[in-house]
């Protein structure tokens, strides 16, 4: 069965680029609605986490202005997502927050030949070996194959 080709976006400048059409910000209600839902499925793993499991209807006006913004059709092919509460969380919760986010647009995908749903930033002790998110070598332009990223 043939497939459409996917949309492509047209070339553009930092300058061409109204923020108003990739700054999207999360309602009070809808960090409200979050922190119930870190709440609630501390430590749950990540694997069986699913915005579905929780009353989150307040993210939905910021998660369709992200989908716009994501669409070269209507934005600019990326978005971000303000007034999240990272710096008052911790790493375990602002974790969770982002797979709840993310998983309302689609299911997730491993990162890593380990199965790693998650690919850390760090500097690694043995980075000589591992992935060039693991250390602070140089890392070559390459593509994500898949429709969506976060960071």
């Amino acid at each position: 069965m043939d497939r459409p080709p996917p949309p492509v976006a047209p070339a553009w400048a930092a300058s061409d680029l109204d923020p108003a059409t990739w700054s999207c910000d999360l309602a009070a209600g809808a960090l409200d609605q979050l922190r119930v839902a870190l709440e609630r499925s501390a430590g749950q793993p990540l694997a069986g986490l699913h915005p579905d499991g929780h009353q989150l209807a307040a993210l939905a006006p910021a998660l369709r202005d992200v989908e716009r913004a994501l669409d070269p059709r209507t934005g600019p092919g990326f978005a971000v997502l303000g007034r999240l509460p990272v710096r008052e969380l911790g790493e375990e919760d602002v974790l969770r927050m982002v797979w709840l986010i993310g998983s309302a647009f689609g299911t997730p995908l491993t990162q890593s030949r380990k199965g790693d749903f998650v690919g850390h930033v760090r500097q690694s002790p043995d980075a000589s070996a591992l992935r060039g998110y693991t250390s602070a070598a140089p890392l070559g332009f390459h593509a994500d194959l898949t429709p969506l990223a976060a960071l």
